[in-house]
């Protein structure tokens, strides 16, 4: 049906690197323009929320470019970098997490929930969002974000007692 056609994404393959391809999902037009919407919204809350702001920038990879260096040079800083990580974003977890708050609607109600393949079938996705989602980017950080700071709070640091307690750019994590 048209409906059901409205929230299937299409898979694509663009050049990841010279000898890669990545697998990506284009979005239907009037979903991406829903998500570009809230995807900025999402911004600009992160950037005015003085916690949020300290530990994820969407826009720049500087920081945790530098902390990343300042690691490896000083060794007081770990870093993590995921492989397939939007894969990892549940559509469970996703619910779970955003559940208080008014995100949750917009972020459920804007996503493929299926994909076309290039053979023609098509899939139920189980993952929250496919890379080519523009709320996947932000969505991702955010959740990558808490799960760092529950990990800190867990061992034993206290919040607030240093700046950079983690650093979050989709997922290279610092």
């Amino acid at each position: 049906t048209d409906v059901a056609m409205a929230r299937t994404s299409v898979l694509q393959c663009v050049p990841k690197s010279m000898t890669s391809n990545r697998t990506i999902s284009m979005e239907p037009t009037a979903l991406q323009f829903y998500q570009h919407g809230v995807n900025r919204r999402i911004d600009e809350w992160m950037q005015s929320h003085p916690e949020l702001a300290a530990h994820i920038d969407l826009h720049c990879q500087t920081k945790s470019s530098d902390l990343a260096c300042l690691g490896s040079i000083a060794g007081k800083w770990a870093t993590i970098d995921m492989s397939s990580a939007s894969d990892t974003i549940t559509l469970p977890l996703v619910k779970a997490c955003f559940r208080k708050s008014p995100l949750l609607r917009p972020l459920i109600c804007l996503r493929s929930d299926a994909t076309k393949l290039p053979d023609g079938s098509t899939v139920v996705l189980q993952k929250y969002a496919p890379m080519g989602s523009t709320l996947c980017f932000s969505s991702m950080c955010i959740l990558f974000a808490a799960i760092c700071e529950l990990a800190s709070r867990r061992t034993g640091r206290e919040p607030g007692i240093n700046h950079y307690g983690s650093r979050v750019y989709g997922d290279d994590i610092v």
